[in-house]
């Protein structure tokens, strides 16, 4: 019995151990990761899907620095976040969490219209530390 938990616990940790999701694009349809689609010129949807060992944190720290790197890239400033889904489908030990956000960039000057705007250099800056590319 005590060698039949060994072995169970050995291919637990090897099935599951490529399960955990770093900061990279998304790969395929069951892949973890990132990844970003542009609705028109200043709008986006941006979304992250973890693995199951992933907190709902983690995804939404993710999910939050890439917001702010679509930002840059298309040469705006600030982003605002206009819709907000947090999707956690099926089984959470095979599937994993997922969250999907439409963003609305800006550039120059933060808007005063929008209640809550991110900086995108600012994200950037105090998330660094807690993304592994």
């Amino acid at each position: 019995m005590k060698y039949a938990w060994a072995a169970f616990s050995l291919a637990f940790l090897l099935v599951f151990s490529g399960c955990t999701t770093s900061y990279a694009p998304k790969k395929g349809i069951f892949g973890g990761g990132y990844r970003e689609e542009q609705i028109d010129r200043n709008t986006f949807t941006v979304e992250f899907k973890g693995g199951p060992l992933v907190s709902r944190d983690r995804v939404q720290t993710y999910l939050l620095y890439r917001c702010a790197e679509t930002t840059l890239l298309h040469k705006f400033d600030y982003f605002a976040i206009e819709d907000e889904r947090v999707e956690k489908t099926g089984i959470r030990l095979l599937t994993g969490v997922g969250a999907r956000v439409k963003i609305k960039a800006y550039f120059g000057e933060k808007p005063q219209v929008v209640p809550v705007t991110y900086n995108a250099r600012e994200v950037i800056d105090l998330l660094a530390f807690m993304v592994k590319e």
